[in-house]
């Protein structure tokens, strides 16, 4: 699964290499992994091994203990997706903020798309952690299996020598059945002491749509049904201490009796399969009896198997060939701005709600994207964080910042001096915004009690500036300054303010 992919060197807006990695040398590949539109599932033959023919119990060993280890770099994989992405969001947030305003808009917007990619990696590895589990456990056991078979499978029964009959059965001594193992000298599976044994040859070739997995097994040997064949008594008149053979051996005869050896398992290789696009297909069986593995024991290993491969199918890679300004250009951004802006028509196809995100990108990202590049990207490449905010020994380009605890420093350290630096300038703003312009007419001062009291008729108060005249009252035209104060009395009297305890400690 979640395969990372970083760009190859070059210019931003190519195609990107698909590599597994954790730190990304270009910013248009650092957000590679934020699409996940375009995500597809992943096929078999990333799980099963590509090798040449099984015909060993080692070569099955091999195959299978391949199979597990690939089967848990799906999680790898997915936990190196999520870092990645993690990573990167903090890193865009560090190049938005370093800016303010606008560019930190634009930051938090695109930081979004790695944070939900984050999200998505760690869903899906939890979602399928126990298929892909109990299927690596399966195929690691399987493997286990093999390279016990690679060691029996060499076991025998010794020949013994012919003894006269008086001596095979009592009196001077009985004759012996000599049981022999015959593991590897270099241990199991090895080719020496450092070197594992590997299948040689051209790969396999795949079937299509289909996924096969071959596998050694072991049959007590049947004795031999012929004078002096393997695993039997042999009879003689004559040819003490020799070793019995079927030129050594004679029917009906035992002056002398010897015993012809063996080994005790024969071998068999059965191949097992099924249709991978069937999610319901199984694996096809081969009854055999009295086998180890047993029936059983294969068709329990490979259900899971089974189930490690449908697993596998709902893990989609987390990749695009997109970059950061692709991304803040795209139809996905366009579709949640709509949703955010769009009001009664929350659809991008829709003319007003298009013309409002078609704004609102233009404003954050900058026509087709281009403040994007200009300014969050370059940022991201050349922006140094002072090492007393990453608390580092050594000042590097944010990129080169993938340290969690010097990510969060970064990010702290920009997100207070960008609150700072917005705050004075809210300050100069207002104070800026209070000092009358040249075009300004400065407000009339208002209107004291004498100046208003002169008048007696409601038309001569009004039309004095800052009156009000009420027929009820002494004087009737009076100073509306003092009407707000009263007011403000009156409901200030009203207001009670609740503190909590907490802060009033």
């Amino acid at each position: 699964m979640a395969y990372l992919q970083t760009p190859a060197k070059g210019v931003g807006g190519e195609k990107f290499l698909q590599i597994h990695t954790l730190k990304a040398s270009n910013l248009q590949g650092v957000f590679c992994v934020l699409a996940i539109a375009t995500s597809a599932p992943l096929t078999s033959c990333t799980l099963h091994p590509q090798l040449p023919e099984v015909s060993t119990a080692c070569g099955a060993a091999e195959y299978l203990t391949k199979l597990a280890a690939n089967s848990l770099d799906q999680l790898q994989r997915l936990i190196t997706a999520s870092n990645t992405a993690t990573i990167k969001a903090q890193q865009i947030r560090v190049a938005g903020y370093s800016r303010g305003g606008t560019s930190r808009t634009a930051a938090e917007l695109l930081a979004t798309h790695a944070t939900q990619a984050a999200q998505t990696a760690v869903e899906q590895a939890q979602k399928n952690f126990i298929a892909i589990k109990e299927g690596a456990i399966a195929a690691a056991t399987m493997a286990g299996e093999q390279q016990a078979i690679a060691d029996l499978e060499e076991s025998e029964v010794k020949t013994v020598n012919l003894v006269a009959k008086a001596n095979a059965i009592g009196g001077t001594g009985y004759l012996q059945i000599l049981p022999n193992l015959a593991p590897n000298r270099n241990g199991v599976c090895m080719a020496d002491e450092n070197t594992p044994q590997q299948l040689t040859g051209s790969p396999a070739q795949p079937t299509a749509d289909t996924s096969t997995v071959k596998i050694i097994r072991l049959k007590a040997n049947k004795p031999g049904t012929t004078v002096g064949s393997h695993l039997t008594i042999c009879g003689s008149s004559d040819n003490t201490g020799s070793p019995p053979s079927p030129t050594e051996c004679d029917d009906n005869q035992d002056t002398n009796i010897g015993i012809v050896g063996g080994k005790f398992f024969s071998k068999e290789t059965t191949t097992h399969s099924r249709n991978i696009q069937q999610d319901n297909s199984e694996y096809t069986s081969t009854p055999q009896t009295d086998t180890v593995p047993s029936d059983k024991t294969i068709k329990q290993q490979l259900a899971k198997i089974k189930a490690l491969e449908v697993a596998e199918k709902q893990i989609t890679a987390i990749t695009s060939t997109e970059g950061l300004k692709a991304i803040a250009i795209g139809q996905e951004m366009k579709s949640k701005l709509a949703r955010v802006l769009g009001g009664d028509n929350p659809s991008y196809t829709h003319p007003d709600t298009r013309r409002k995100v078609d704004d609102f990108i233009k404003e954050a990202f900058g026509a087709d994207g281009s403040e994007v590049e200009n300014t969050l990207t370059k940022d991201m490449i050349d922006l140094k964080p002072p090492k007393a905010a990453t608390g580092s020994n050594t000042e590097r380009n944010q990129q080169d910042v993938i340290d969690p605890s010097e990510l969060a420093a970064a990010t702290t350290y920009y997100t207070v001096t960008c609150y700072i630096t917005e705050k004075d300038q809210k300050k100069y703003n207002q104070a800026s915004s209070s000092c009358p312009t040249k075009a300004e007419k400065p407000a009339e001062p208002p209107k004291t009690v004498d100046e208003c009291k002169k008048h007696t008729t409601t038309e001569d108060c009004k039309k004095e500036t800052g009156c009000d005249f009420d027929e009820k009252k002494d004087p009737k035209c009076f100073s509306a300054v003092d009407t707000e104060k009263k007011d403000e009395k009156s409901f200030s009297g009203k207001l009670r303010v609740f503190v909590p305890q907490v802060f009033s400690a």
